[in-house]
Parts: C-alpha cells; sequence; structure tokens
C-alpha cells in the first residue's frame, strides 16, 4: 500500500497496489483482495487505473486473469476519508 492525497487541501486519498508475480512460471486466475480502513470511502470511477471487479462494502477485488513471470500489475484507488483524519 503507498498512500498519497489526490490533491493539497482535500479529504481525497489515492491508495496504489502494486502486485507482482515473483514467481518463475505463468500465474493464473489472480484475484487481488483488498479491504479498505473502515474510517474511508471508496470513491466509484475515480481515478482509479484498473477499476475493481466487485465491492462490497470495503471489500475491493480484482480478478487480474494471468499474470507472466515478472509482470505487474499496478492497482490504484481512490477513496474519500472524513476531514482531519489520520489512517494507521
Amino acid at each position: 500500500y503507498q498512500g498519497s492525497p489526490a490533491a493539497p487541501d482535500t479529504d481525497l486519498l489515492t491508495y496504489t497496489l502494486l502486485v507482482t508475480n515473483t514467481g518463475g512460471v505463468l500465474a493464473q486466475n489472480v484475484v487481488v483482495t483488498d479491504t479498505l480502513p473502515a474510517s474511508v470511502t471508496y470513491v466509484p470511477g475515480g481515478e482509479a487505473t484498473t477499476p475493481p471487479s466487485s465491492v462490497n462494502g470495503q471489500v475491493l477485488t480484482w480478478n487480474l486473469g494471468s499474470l507472466a513471470p515478472g509482470e505487474q500489475q499496478e492497482l490504484t484507488v481512490l477513496v474519500r476519508m472524513p476531514s482531519a483524519q489520520t489512517l494507521e
């Protein structure tokens, strides 16, 4: 996880997840599941480079298909957080 403000003085935050196949063979049927902190709200249609395949409450799921050895997929998600909120 890497999080950074989407813009100064805003309550939007961009999360970036980097998925890498570190194995020596093709990874098939790759599924990534991420649970957002309870204090944030997913912003659908935001600046997500790869929108989740499904959203169930705070749980975002991506069905990435196959990743070749060494291949990386970057997933970027926009969330809204309460003003003056610190995430841990």
